[in-house]
């Protein structure tokens, strides 16, 4: 019969438990070590602060500015947009955002998405400006002057991306702000003939002038060369509905 060593085999018994014990120990450190990375990152996540334009206001360009406290913040890297003509943004093309500046130009609705990533390369929260584009000025098609007892013109004219704001008139270096198409001259004499200038302006600030004879049309007197502005797409007309005369 074999002799058994039983101290032998005791100190190999404790070496295997150690070795198990040490491997349970490294294990649970590694689980916990990857459960407090996944808690810093979530609850350390960096958002930004930058300021949404949700209102519906048109322009003729959009610069978006990062504000300055983020392009300060050392702890983050860079920030990334894109630009997406939908509220759909998961294939939109990031792009990174150079000299803390942001320009669009494609005309009508624009959602802008702009996030922040840290030097860590965690990304903020995604913000959304909503910037409205129209850079084509507004269309004038004809102004008129109607039969009616007093000096009365009316302009047709339109706009289909931003819609008409409002329509200037000038004469004889006075200038009249009317937000219809209808101006009654109610102080000129009828029989005589004046150049009058009409403008009109969109939403986004754009603008068409032209100068039209307006009064006895018998009468030749020098008119401007402000051609009226040709349509330059194939687009149905919008008309401006409300007319008004001032009092």
């Amino acid at each position: 019969m074999p002799k058994i060593n039983m101290k032998t085999d005791i100190k190999d018994l404790n070496k295997k438990q150690k070795s198990v014990l040490a491997l349970s120990i490294i294990s649970l450190l590694l689980v916990v070590g990857i459960i407090i990375f996944i808690i810093i990152n979530v609850q350390d996540k960096k958002e930004t602060t930058i300021t949404a334009e949700n209102n519906e206001e048109w322009k003729n360009t959009g610069l978006i500015e990062i504000p300055k406290e983020e392009l300060e913040d050392i702890s983050i890297d860079y920030h990334e947009y894109c630009v997406s003509k939908t509220e759909e943004y998961k294939n939109c093309l990031w792009t990174k955002v150079e000299d803390g500046k942001i320009v669009v130009e494609e005309k009508g609705h624009n959602y802008v998405y702009i996030k922040s990533v840290d030097k860590m390369g965690k990304e903020g929260e995604t913000k959304l400006y909503n910037v409205y584009i129209d850079t084509d000025k507004p269309i004038i098609e004809k102004v008129e002057q109607l039969e009616e007892d007093k000096l009365t013109v009316r302009v047709k004219a339109y706009d289909n991306t931003s819609s008409i704001d409002k329509y200037l008139f000038s004469l004889d270096g006075k200038e009249y702000n009317q937000g219809t198409m209808t101006y009654v001259l109610k102080d000129l004499d009828k029989t005589k003939a004046y150049v009058l200038y009409v403008t009109v302006i969109d939403k986004a600030g754009n603008s068409t002038t032209t100068a039209v004879k307006i009064g006895n049309q018998d009468i030749d007197i020098e008119v401007p060369n402000l051609e009226i502005t040709e349509p330059i797409v194939d687009e149905p007309v919008v008309e401006q509905q409300s007319e008004i005369t001032e009092q």
